[in-house]
């Protein structure tokens, strides 16, 4: 089966087909629009590479092209795959201090073209085996609409997509996003970097437990991977004391009908937290109405999706992860009766996508 993947156009609307493949003249043609005179191509290491002069600095650009990760995966996710020569340029810039590398994936669709920069030391330190970052759809819609935007992608890798309009005083200049939106978004990273466990299973009877312990009150829920990251939010807000700039909701706000779960109070909207299972290829997100209410009075609508993989009670013998819910349940409630269901996730493995 072929999945066709999301593209981003100019206007920031979304378009279905393949990717467009980028040819090493046409990615001269597009820096040299940016950068005119100040872009050259000289002969490093027996490569030719793109090099951009600045008053006081040469910037080395070596680049690869933004595509999609293919079938299975998320229509809205890419990479990009640096080279493992990449290392051997680094290493002859770093013998002159009037150098800096850049490693710079380019996305282009149709009259859209995106850069995105990724911080070399993580690389480096890896050797260049094999090494490649993540990006998704939305992260070039937020580079598009911003100019200059900033995530941790789930390794932990630290990224910037830059807009074709910005992408010179960014690299010549060293323009960093000074948005309030980015400010809050680096928030939202040490939750994601020291604050929740990425890339390991968590058990139901486990995470249960540490709900009822903790005093969560969706503690019993049957979709329980959702309110465990509400509740691993929750936690976190209420340790770094930032409820004036992000703030859990629990039950407060249910009283305007609207079931978001987190709010922005600096900044005056509202956001909503989703935990999407990575083998579909869309998350249910709230009630239509509730949406457009707050598009109208707000301007916008944030979702924090976390993906994970699962593994489904009902898919294995005699449900035996429901009766450990069940079981946890009843040494607090004996008497708990509540029916079983039987697509209980019995373990989550998760990712984040901002």
């Amino acid at each position: 089966m072929y999945l066709i993947p999301e593209q981003l156009l100019p206007n920031n609307q979304i378009e279905y087909a393949y990717d467009t493949c980028l040819t090493k003249k046409e990615t001269k043609n597009i820096l040299q629009d940016i950068f005119g005179s100040s872009l050259s191509t000289e002969k490093i290491e027996g490569k030719d590479v793109f090099i951009c002069s600045g008053l006081d600095k040469k910037v080395i650009l070596l680049t690869s092209q933004i595509s999609y990760l293919g079938n299975p995966h998320p229509i809205y996710k890419k990479r990009v795959q640096l080279k493992k020569w990449f290392l051997d340029i680094f290493n002859y810039a770093s013998k002159f201090d009037n150098f800096d590398v850049k490693f710079i994936g380019i996305y282009r669709y149709r009259d859209n073209v995106l850069f995105v920069d990724f911080e070399k030391d993580k690389y480096i330190n890896k050797k260049m085996h094999n090494s490649s970052a993540h990006v998704y759809t939305n992260d070039l819609y937020k580079g598009n609409s911003n100019g200059i935007f900033t995530k941790y992608d789930k390794n932990k890798n630290l990224i910037h997509i830059i807009s074709k309009k910005k992408f010179k005083d960014y690299i010549l200049n060293n323009e960093k996003p000074t948005t309030e939106e980015y400010e809050l978004i680096e928030l939202i990273d040490d939750f994601n970097k020291n604050h929740f466990d990425f890339n390991k299973w968590i058990e139901v009877q486990n995470a249960v437990l540490e709900m009822k312990n903790n005093n969560f009150p969706k503690w019993k829920e049957c979709e329980w991977p959702a309110f465990y990251l509400e509740y691993k939010f929750s936690c976190w807000t209420i340790l770094k004391y930032i409820n004036k700039y992000i703030k859990y909701l629990n039950n407060e706000f249910k009283n305007r009908k609207l079931d978001f779960d987190i709010s922005f109070p600096n900044s005056n909207f509202f956001g909503d937290l989703k935990a999407s299972d990575i083998k579909k290829l869309d998350a249910m997100l709230n009630d239509a109405e509730n949406i457009e209410y707050e598009l109208e009075q707000y301007g916008k609508l944030w979702y924090l999706i976390y993906e994970h993989d699962t593994i489904k009670d009902k898919n294995l013998d005699n449900y035996p992860f429901t009766k450990k819910r069940l079981e946890t349940i009843r040494i607090f409630e004996p008497d708990y009766k509540k029916r079983w269901r039987t697509f209980i996730f019995i373990s989550l493995k998760s990712e984040s996508q901002i």
